[in-house]
C-alpha cells in the first residue's frame, strides 16, 4: 500500500525509513543498528492501531539536511525551513535557526501579575484579587517574593508569567542552590510552567550544572511531559550537553514519532563541533525509546 506524504502512518513511514536505509542511506556505523529497530517495531505493531495512526514526522525528498537545526525544525515547524534544497540555502536557514536559538529572551521579571499575563487554562482556579495584589507588589519591590509565590500556589497551581519568570531567572544560574525556589516551581502547572523550567534546565546543563536543582528540573519535565516540543527543540541547541540530555530524557517520555526525528539525526554527517560520544548518544536513546514504547 503506498500513501501520500500527508497522509503516511506510522507503519508505513518505517517500512520506507527501512527500504531507504538498507539502500545505504545513512552512515553504515549506525545502519544496522537502525535496521534492527525498524524490524522490531515493524514486527511489533503490524497493522495495529497504533501504527496506523498518521506519522508526525516524515523525511521528504524535496527538503537538503546538512545540519540538526534543519532537521528538528523541519520537524516541528515546517514552514521555517520549507523550500530547502541545496547546500547555499541549507547553510542560510541554518544560520537564521541558530540566531533565533542563540537568542536571549529577557521575560522582564519586573513584570507585575496581572490577570493579563496568565495563560488560560480550562477550569483554571484562581488566585484571589488580594493575594494577586500581594505578588505583584512583591514581584516590583522584589520584597517577599518567595512567600507571595507560596501564597498564590495554595490557591492556585497556575502563577501569572511574571512570577515564572521571577522563578526561573533564580534557578537559571548554576552558580545557586536555590532549593527554596525549585521547590515552588515544581508546584506549578501548565504549558508555561514547563517552558520556564525547561529553559532554567537549559542554563544550569550549558552551564556545567550537575546538582539537585538540576536533577529536580529533570525529573519535573519527565513528570509533566506534555509540552515534548520544548524538550525536542533542544535536540538542536547549540550545547553539546543539552542535546545529549535532551535524548536521554525523550528517551524516557517521548513518543513512537520520537523514532523518525532520532533516526534523521543519526542520518546527519558529523561536524567539526559534534561531542565525540552524541552520536553513540543519540542511537542509545533511540533504542530506549523504541524497546519503551
Amino acid at each position: 500500500m503506498s500513501a501520500t506524504t500527508a497522509d503516511r502512518t506510522l507503519i508505513e513511514d518505517w517500512r520506507l525509513r527501512r527500504q531507504w536505509l538498507a539502500a545505504g542511506g545513512t552512515p553504515e556505523q549506525t545502519r544496522e543498528m537502525q535496521l534492527q529497530l525498524l524490524d522490531y517495531l515493524i514486527g511489533r505493531y503490524g497493522d495495529s492501531p497504533v501504527a496506523g495512526r498518521p506519522a508526525r514526522f516524515l523525511r521528504t525528498a524535496d527538503v537538503y539536511w546538512n545540519d540538526r537545526a534543519i532537521v528538528v525544525h523541519h520537524h516541528l515547524r515546517q514552514s521555517t525551513v520549507s523550500g530547502v534544497k541545496n547546500q547555499l540555502e541549507a547553510n542560510r536557514r541554518v544560520g537564521e535557526i541558530l540566531s533565533h536559538l542563540r537568542a536571549v529572551q529577557d521575560d522582564a521579571t519586573g513584570e507585575t501579575a496581572s490577570r493579563g499575563n496568565f495563560e488560560e487554562p480550562v477550569a483554571r482556579p484562581e488566585i484571589s484579587p488580594a493575594t494577586l495584589s500581594r505578588l505583584s507588589r512583591a514581584l516590583r519591590y522584589r520584597i517577599g517574593v518567595r512567600y507571595a509565590i507560596a501564597a498564590a500556589l495554595d490557591e492556585s497551581p497556575y502563577l501569572p508569567r511574571a512570577a515564572l519568570a521571577w522563578l526561573c531567572k533564580r534557578l537559571s544560574d548554576s552558580r545557586r542552590a536555590d532549593c527554596a525556589s525549585v521547590r515552588l516551581l515544581l508546584r506549578c502547572r501548565g504549558d508555561q510552567a514547563i517552558n520556564y523550567a525547561l529553559r532554567a534546565w537549559r542554563e544550569r546543563i550549558a552551564a556545567g550544572g550537575d546538582d539537585q536543582i538540576t536533577q529536580a528540573l529533570s525529573d519535573y519535565l519527565v513528570a509533566e511531559a506534555e509540552n515534548l516540543d520544548g524538550l525536542r527543540l533542544r535536540l538542536a541547541d547549540v550545547s553539546p550537553p543539552v542535546r545529549a540530555k535532551a535524548a536521554q530524557l525523550l528517551a524516557e517520555t517521548g513518543t513512537l514519532d520520537d523514532v523518525a526525528l532520532f533516526s534523521d539525526l543519526l542520518t546527519l554527517p558529523t561536524a567539526a563541533e559534534d561531542d565525540l560520544n552524541e552520536r553513540q548518544i543519540l542511537l542509545d536513546a533511540l533504542r530506549r525509546l523504541a524497546y519503551r514504547s
